[in-house]
């Protein structure tokens, strides 16, 4: 499948990402993050609780994105910069 990665601000327009159980798999586990992150309440639960929900979230879908689109360590440092 190809997917159109423009927004993310690299060289590359799309990337051709095999539909396999594993990226099945590592979508799956991502969804279960966001799913588990709605549950926190961000304005009355403990903000550390809350940071450190918010920092997997981000480190998760990052590594998504590493590993799905294969993206090279200075692609990921052009990410992170934006």
């Amino acid at each position: 499948m190809k997917i159109n990665i423009t927004k993310l601000g690299l060289r590359k327009k799309s990337a051709e990402v095999k539909t396999t159980v594993g990226v099945v798999e590592k979508a799956q586990n991502l969804q279960i993050q966001l799913l588990k992150s709605d549950s926190i309440d961000f304005t009355n639960d403990d903000p550390l609780a809350v940071l450190e929900t918010q920092k997997k979230m981000v480190q998760g879908l990052l590594q998504f994105m590493i590993d799905i689109f294969k993206l090279s360590d200075k692609e990921v440092e052009k990410i992170k910069s934006m």
